[in-house]
């Protein structure tokens, strides 16, 4: 959880396309955060609920609980607005 509260609920492998869980992910590994493709990484524990943090603190990173297919579709919206036509 960060200083706001708030829990990255998933994130991007490497790749910056490949959505990731909380569950799935690799301790050891690093990921992206979606919402300012800083580094995050998971966290869970027998207490803890799974979720990412970012690797350092990251005061910018307006992160919240919005899904991913809220995310995905505002991506939608402002490709097609802008005539991009690409996801």
């Amino acid at each position: 959880m960060n200083r706001y509260g708030l829990e990255i609920p998933y994130a991007y492998e490497g790749d910056g396309v490949t959505v990731i869980t909380p569950e799935r992910a690799v301790p050891s590994k690093m990921y992206l955060c979606p919402s300012c493709n800083q580094i995050c990484f998971v966290r869970r524990g027998e207490v803890t609920v799974a979720h990412f943090a970012h690797l350092a603190e990251n005061k910018s990173c307006s992160i919240s609980r919005e899904t991913y297919e809220h995310m995905k579709a505002k991506r939608l919206i402002y490709n097609a607005l802008s005539g991009d036509g690409t996801a």
